[in-house]
């Protein structure tokens, strides 16, 4: 079973980046989907139904804190990890 991954960061560089630097795949992971804001992480979120989202904490509109116990509240078993 792979773990299904999604990213979220409103800095476009550091999502490419972040998907070429760690080898998913060979972890057990897989990228599902990415966004570039916490609105749009919502959406896709429904969709993809990610396992963990990877997120940075400061973005406009809904910062990583507030998507977080938004993602909490629709899936509690989600893990999250922050980057700040």
């Amino acid at each position: 079973m792979r773990l299904r991954v999604m990213l979220v960061d409103d800095d476009v560089p550091m999502i490419k980046y972040l998907v070429k630097l760690v080898a998913w795949e060979t972890m057990g992971m897989e990228i599902v989907a990415t966004a570039h804001s916490g609105k749009k992480a919502l959406q896709l979120f429904r969709e993809a139904n990610p396992d963990l989202v990877i997120t940075d904490i400061g973005m406009p509109q809904m910062d990583g804190l507030e998507l977080a116990a938004e993602l909490k509240r629709m899936k509690p078993e989600i893990r999250l990890l922050f980057l700040t």
